[in-house]
């Protein structure tokens, strides 16, 4: 990655920051950087919130485990899906 790359990629990750506490109300946001699969030779970033009432033993590193969350307990898909367009609608904005 240069030098550009990197202060774009440090900027972004900024900006879904804020976007996700104004949508989310999300106390701060972890983020994960993945890139050891060999079917996927790319970088993944996940921007992870951490919300006010999220339980102690489900911080820090911990959050890993609600990627086990039973469906009965996630969101529904589509209330991602608006999620993810109102962050991507401000994003687009800010790069104007």
């Amino acid at each position: 990655m240069t030098v550009a790359e990197a202060a774009d990629l440090g900027a972004l990750i900024r900006e879904v920051s804020l976007a996700l506490k104004r949508h989310t109300g999300c106390q701060k946001t972890y983020v994960m950087q993945f890139a050891e699969s060999a079917d996927h030779p790319h970088v993944h970033f996940h921007i992870v919130p951490r919300m006010p009432e999220q339980a102690p033993d489900d911080i820090a590193y911990r959050v890993m485990r609600r990627l086990g969350v039973p469906l009965a307990e996630r969101c529904e898909e589509s209330e991602m899906n608006a999620l993810a367009l109102a962050i991507r609608g401000e994003l687009e904005l800010m790069r104007q």
